[in-house]
């Protein structure tokens, strides 16, 4: 009798407290109604603002606005401008002894919280979306020149549904921290977008692209600068390093370049880091003399932001690094 009152007893409890449990269950679902009442809002909030707490690949990068003035120019024409991605993978390719640096330098180029093979993806979703007469990418894309960093950016650039122009800098040709044979390197050189002159002609005006440029100019790629220059059309150079000049803008830069990189004028000039040979400097005279048809120079390498003059009628550009997630966008009008 004793083991039957106590079952009694325990449903008669269940009984008692069923007005509980009701209430119970149905406060949960009033509050799993009002947390969905309280989300629903959220999915509104803009890619751009909810991409800043996730690491997910979709990070949008900021576009800095530029405007390069032809006059007499007919059309209007848009370029978006890349470089210091410096995109790197750590696998079995990085050697044993460089594992801890490229460890550090991964973090520096995920400083913003999203690697640089996440930003890569989005740079080309945005290249498509806003769809430029060509994107104009200046040097350094990779840190070092790997099977599977290269890889990672040609099946990026596959992607792309517009022109393109790729320039090659030092980052971008170099097995640096890894344990690759030069006759190996070599042949992963040639799985680069990249020629050491490339040229854009758009009727107007030409786009010039010069790779390698942390390297002396060879007599051949002189040449063919030559060529473009004697057209006579404005011209706008696309190179990894920037040029020196006797302008107070140059000087600013020059201060701004030791500031930055430990006492190092990192241009292109007579006495600088890149001290000109002959082919080099004769490229530097045409570029900055006095019957220059040179509009612009757009380059990269020092990894921060900078607008200055370098002659009368050209302006040099350089922006923050794409790993900083930052791009921009130049218009080229006539007006």
């Amino acid at each position: 009798m004793a083991f039957k009152y106590k079952k009694v007893t325990f449903m008669n409890k269940i009984k008692k407290n069923k007005i509980y449990i009701v209430f119970i269950i149905l406060l949960i679902l009033l509050i799993l109604a009002a947390g969905f009442l309280f989300i629903k809002p959220l999915r509104k909030i803009p890619t751009k603002i909810i991409s800043r707490f996730h690491h997910s690949g979709e990070y949008i990068t900021d576009i800095e606005e530029r405007t390069i003035v032809l006059p007499g120019l007919k059309n209007t024409y848009r370029f978006m401008f890349v470089s210091d991605l410096h995109l790197l993978t750590i696998n079995d390719e990085v050697s044993d002894a460089s594992l801890e640096e490229i460890r550090g330098r991964y973090e520096l180029s995920s400083a913003n919280g999203h690697s640089a093979a996440d930003t890569l993806p989005a740079i080309i979703k945005k290249a498509n979306e806003l769809k430029p007469d060509a994107v104009l990418f200046g040097g350094d894309m990779l840190d070092f020149l790997s099977e599977e960093n290269a890889k990672i950016l040609s099946e990026n650039l596959d992607k792309l549904e517009v022109p393109y122009m790729y320039v090659t800098a030092d980052h971008d040709i170099c097995c640096w921290w890894t344990d690759y044979t030069s006759e190996e390197e070599a042949s992963l050189r040639e799985l680069l977008p990249a020629s050491p002159v490339q040229v854009m002609d758009y009727d107007e005006f030409v786009i010039l692209g010069i790779s390698d440029n942390t390297s002396q100019l060879t007599p051949e790629a002189l040449s063919q600068i030559k060529d473009v220059f004697a057209t006579g059309k404005p011209v706008i150079v696309m190179q990894h390093v920037p040029v020196d000049s006797d302008t107070e803008d140059s000087e600013t830069l020059r201060i701004l370049s030791k500031q930055n990189w430990g006492d190092r004028v990192l241009l292109w000039g007579e006495g600088d880091y890149y001290d000109p040979d002959e082919p080099t400097k004769e490229y530097l005279e045409l570029l900055l003399g006095p019957s220059s048809n040179v509009a612009a120079v757009l380059a990269g390498h020092l990894h921060f932001r900078y607008e200055g003059k370098i002659t009368d009628t050209a302006t040099q550009y350089i922006f923050n690094p794409a790993y900083s997630g930052e791009i921009a966008v130049f218009t080229v009008t006539g007006e």
